[in-house]
């Protein structure tokens, strides 16, 4: 239960720390970006391996950390790639990659978390409009 309780609150920090970081316009990207490597420790992520993994991957490494709470960590996945790809700045094909993991870990949510995200679904659509932009 506390464990849940943790998790639960982590993901509400997460979501706060998410919003602050995308409208701090006095903090520099490249600040911004340091923050946001920050935001994949506080959670449990390693922001490396993230960017680089397949949705398959991350979802295998979030299911190595424990059954409890699984679709908590995926939705703080999702919302941390979403992020990245916010604020990345290099390569079309990394951003690209940053967009589909986020896509697809979002669907997964949709799919599986029995619930609705009215915010899932509007960053479903707008994932879907910048991929199909760039093609």
């Amino acid at each position: 239960m506390l464990r849940r309780d943790y998790l639960l609150r982590l993901l509400q920090e997460l979501a706060t720390a998410i919003d602050r970081l995308l409208h701090d316009r006095e903090t520099t990207l490249t600040g911004r970006q340091q923050q946001l490597v920050s935001l994949y420790r506080l959670a449990g992520f390693d922001a490396d391996l993230f960017r680089s993994a397949t949705t398959d991957e991350i979802l295998l490494n979030i299911a190595s950390l424990g059954e409890e709470n699984y679709m908590q960590r995926v939705d703080m996945a999702a919302q941390l790639l979403w992020v990245d790809a916010q604020l990345y700045i290099g390569p079309i094909e990394q951003l690209n990659h940053l967009r589909h993991t986020a896509l697809e870990l979002y669907i997964y949510l949709d799919d599986h978390a029995g619930d609705y995200s009215l915010t899932r679904q509007e960053r479903i659509l707008q994932l879907r409009q910048l991929i199909d932009a760039d093609k």
